[in-house]
Order: structure tokens, then C-alpha cells, then sequence
């Protein structure tokens, strides 16, 4: 009976089995080596036969699986019969690992967040791990081949996840490593759509992104200036290439909806139902959201990414925020342009108005939040003009009432026109009265001259004489209220003063 077998590792597919020659010579022996698969005996493996040499001590099993483990047995055989060896336990060297299983790959559903992948896979099989699996890897190749992300993870890690990837159609190849080197390649490709693009900061009410700008504009009553903001949303193209930008503008208290952002169909359909045209506002006594700017309007956006345009170019040059100025208002009255198409028209003088701006990929749109009001300055024609249709409403309305008294003998009236003379602006009130010859019934009218920025203030009577009058001087009045006259004449008494409320 053989004895002190051993199984020594050969290779990842062999062993060496050794032992000792019976201790008696019986007659022409021969050794078979029997291999038995620890895991699954129902494994046929060929045995390892060394003819008839009784002095064999050692026979190579091969074609055993990497990093397995069997069960030896040496049998010796003569023509009396068979004796067999204790069996041993061998087990093959490590190689490189076999493939892992299940590889799946998902993009990232939700247009609002970071472009991103997913990647899950299992472990290779026991029998093809080949040895202890180190590592596993991840590589993600563009579509012209280069590699744009390489990462690792440990032995018991079987996802990946990469974020902030640009759209477009990428290889991931992913593979297991030992001791001895990489595994073979599992490879899927995916393509990842564009989705909103992001805000680089946070909107609160203390960190808007639309902001006012300092910039002079030609006209303050019809126009502001307001600073778009480039790096921080419009000219980001982490999500995917932009197509589409706009400007938003509304009366303060019609800036009522929320920052939208989303998918391309869904702001389309805000757009439709929400916002109009600068043409379907401008008569409006409060003017609702419009877009000012037409749909092929674009920005021109400096460059914040290297030439391939994977990765943020990292330079002290690049400032932390870019903005451009945009006049609110800049196209006028729109002469020459359609009335069904967008435009950047007029402003309304001395209203408050809050503005603000997206951008749009072919999968998602952004916006930012509305800006703080801004306010065109007030045209100073209204208020002069408002005086004036009161100060002829009120001349009207006194013509019309001394009309109908004079008809009736009810007004006393100068007849020289040096007593009705008109005083400068410096001159203050004057008043100069008439004595009445006779005494007799007045009533006083007393109505404004508007046309001389005078006011007149008559005593009048009933059927009295008004030709004999004498002028008298302002000391006479001053300080006496209401002077009643001491003859049966009438008194007259003119005021120039300056009205302090036109309206």
C-alpha cells in the first residue's frame, strides 16, 4: 500500500502528487492517482495512471480548475488486487479571475438631478473567481474610445456609481482582479440623455441669481438693466448641450409662479398656458409674465470647460461669477416685428417690475427665481397733465354757474380792468375792495382762474350798479376777516394766490 501521500500545487491547473512504495514487492505494480472534486464528486476528472514501475513515487494530475481544491487518493495495483493511500487534500495555484455576472447599467431617470450612472454586477462564480478577488474595476470610455472615468472597488463593493457625467453614449467595461492580474471584461454601452441644467449655487431671497444691474440705460422710464447670470446656470453644460435661452419679465405683483424646472414637454406646456407676448401685455393696466426675448434668442458663453469638455477647466482666471447685462425694454415700441412673435418692448414708466431667465437642454428646462422689483422711473408729463383736465374741469364748472347767475342779475362785476389786474409770482396775495355806494343783498362766489394761476373772489348782489367802485389797499383787509361794508354800495374784493393742489 503506498503511503505519505501529498498533493503539491503545480499550477493553477495541476498538482504534483508524491508518495512512498510499498514496503513488499508483490509482483509488476502499477500507480493510478485518483482526483475527486471537493465540491461536486459527480465531476469526472481524468486520473493520473503511471504504468507498471513499482518504483513510481510522484504522477501530475492536470486539467483541474484554477484555485480548486480535490481530494488525492493513490491506489497501487498489481494482478493479486488494489491497496489504496489515506486521501489528501490538494488545491491549485490562483490565476486570473473569470467574469463577473449580472452587469447592469442605469442613467439616472429624474431631469432635475446630475447626470449619473449606475452600475451593478455579482461576483464570477466560485469555480471561476480563480483565487481571491482583490479588487473589481470600472472603466467608462466615451464614444471615441477615451477613457473618461476609471475607478475600483474593494473585493466585496459590487456597484459604482458616476455623477455629474456629460450626455452621450458610453462603453463600461467592468472586471474582477487577484493576486495575479485582471480578470476578463464584461462590456455594455448606455446612453445617457441630456436633462436640466443646474444651478451651480443655491437660490434663497438673500442669493438670487438674477440681480440688477448697474448699467446706464437710455431710457429709465422704459427700460432696466438687469445681469444675467453665465457661469452659474446659463452657460452650464453639465447636463447636456443648451439649447434654448429666455428672459421672463412681470409687474411685481404679477410674478406670482414658482422657478420651474423639469423636462423640456412640461416647461413647453408653462410656456403655452403661462407666460405671453410683450405685444399681448403692453396695453395691460397690470402686465402678467411675458417672454422678451425671441425663441432664437442665445447667450455667448465664455469658456468654463477644457476643449473636450468633460471637466471643469481648474484655473485661478475663471472668476467665481460671470454675468451679462440685459436692457429690459431695449427693442422699444417693436416697429417692424410681429405681433405673434416674442419681443423685448417698452416698459410702463414708474412701475416695479421683477425679471428672470432660462435655459433649456433637448431634455430639461431651468429657471431661475424672479428678481427683486426694479422700477422704471415715473414720467413727469402725468402729473401736469392731470392738473390741467382738473383745472379745466373746474373752469367749466364755474363758467357754467356764473353763466346762470349773471342770468339772474346775481354777480357784481368790475368793470375796470386795472381792478382786476393779475399779480406776479412774488407779489403774494393782494386784495383790493370797492366800496358800495348803496348797501345791498351779495352773496360771495368764490372760484379759481386757472388760466392765470389766479383766484378770484367776488362779492355779488341782486341787481345793484357795479360802475361806482374806489380801490382800496391790502392794509385795509389784513388781519379783519370778513369786512362788511359801510354803505349801500357793493364791495369787490380780488385775491391772486397760487392753488398748492392742481387736483
Amino acid at each position: 500500500m503506498p503511503t505519505y501521500p501529498k498533493a503539491i500545487t503545480k499550477s493553477a491547473t495541476s498538482l504534483n502528487v508524491t508518495w512512498k512504495t510499498p514496503n513488499l514487492y508483490t509482483g509488476p505494480t502499477k500507480y493510478i492517482v485518483s482526483v475527486i472534486d471537493s465540491k461536486n464528486i459527480s465531476i469526472q476528472i481524468k486520473p493520473c495512471d503511471t504504468g507498471f514501475d513499482f518504483k513510481a513515487t510522484e504522477c501530475i494530475v492536470t486539467g483541474l480548475d484554477e484555485y480548486w481544491t480535490y481530494s488525492i487518493t493513490v491506489i497501487a495495483t498489481t494482478d493479486a488486487g488494489s491497496t489504496s493511500s489515506i486521501s489528501v487534500t490538494g488545491q491549485t495555484a490562483e490565476a486570473r479571475p473569470g467574469s463577473i455576472r449580472r452587469l447592469s447599467l442605469k442613467s439616472e431617470d429624474d431631469v432635475t438631478k446630475n447626470r449619473s450612472v449606475e452600475v451593478t454586477w455579482t461576483a464570477p462564480k466560485d469555480r471561476d473567481r480563480n483565487g481571491i478577488i482583490q479588487r473589481y474595476y470600472v472603466e467608462f470610455k466615451d464614444s471615441s474610445g477615451k477613457t473618461v472615468s476609471f475607478g475600483t472597488k474593494n473585493n466585496i463593493t459590487t456597484h459604482y456609481f458616476y455623477q455629474g457625467m456629460f450626455p452621450g453614449v458610453y462603453s463600461v467595461q467592468v472586471f474582477a482582479a487577484t493576486t495575479v492580474g485582471n480578470g476578463t471584461e464584461v462590456t455594455q454601452s448606455i446612453t445617457v440623455r441630456p436633462g436640466a441644467p443646474l444651478k451651480l449655487i443655491e437660490e434663497t431671497a438673500d442669493s438670487l441669481l438674477m440681480q440688477p444691474s448697474k448699467v446706464k440705460v437710455s431710457d429709465d422710464e422704459r427700460q432696466i438693466a438687469v445681469k444675467l447670470p453665465l457661469k452659474d446656470l446659463l452657460c452650464n453644460i453639465r447636463n447636456g448641450q443648451l439649447k434654448r435661452w429666455g428672459v421672463v419679465v412681470a409687474q411685481e405683483s404679477q410674478a406670482t409662479d414658482t422657478s420651474f424646472t423639469g423636462s423640456t414637454t412640461d416647461f413647453n406646456k408653462k410656456v403655452k398656458e403661462k407666460y405671453k407676448s410683450w405685444f399681448q401685455v403692453k396695453d395691460m393696466d397690470s402686465i402678467p409674465s411675458y417672454i422678451a426675448t425671441p425663441e432664437n434668442w442665445t447667450v455667448q458663453c465664455p469658456t468654463f470647460y477644457n476643449s473636450n469638455r468633460r471637466k471643469r477647466a481648474a484655473t485661478t482666471a475663471t472668476p467665481e461669477h460671470v454675468y451679462k447685462d440685459f436692457i429690459v425694454g431695449e427693442d422699444g415700441k417693436c416697429s417692424g416685428k410681429q405681433n405673434n412673435k416674442y419681443c423685448n418692448g417698452e416698459l410702463q414708466p414708474g412701475r416695479s417690475y421683477r425679471v428672470k431667465t432660462f435655459v433649456c437642454t433637448a431634455g430639461g428646462c431651468t429657471e431661475t427665481e424672479y428678481s427683486n422689483a426694479i422700477s422704471t422711473a415715473p414720467d413727469p408729463t402725468v402729473p401736469i397733465a392731470a392738473g390741467i383736465s382738473s383745472a379745466l374741469v373746474v373752469i367749466a364748472v364755474v363758467g357754467v354757474v356764473v353763466f346762470v347767475l349773471r342770468r339772474k342779475q346775481l354777480v357784481c362785476f368790475a368793470k375796470d380792468v386795472e381792478r382786476l389786474r393779475t399779480h406776479s409770482h412774488g407779489e403774494g396775495i393782494r386784495m383790493d375792495k370797492i366800496e358800495p355806494k348803496r348797501k345791498s343783498a351779495c352773496t360771495y362766489v368764490f372760484f379759481p382762474y386757472y388760466s392765470l394761476k389766479q383766484l378770484i373772489f367776488t362779492r355779488v348782489r341782486n341787481g345793484v350798479d357795479k360802475s361806482n367802485t374806489q380801490r382800496h389797499k391790502d392794509t385795509e383787509l389784513a388781519g379783519q376777516g370778513e369786512r362788511k361794508p359801510k354803505s349801500k354800495e357793493i364791495e369787490i374784493v380780488q385775491m391772486h394766490a397760487y392753488p398748492t393742489n392742481l387736483a
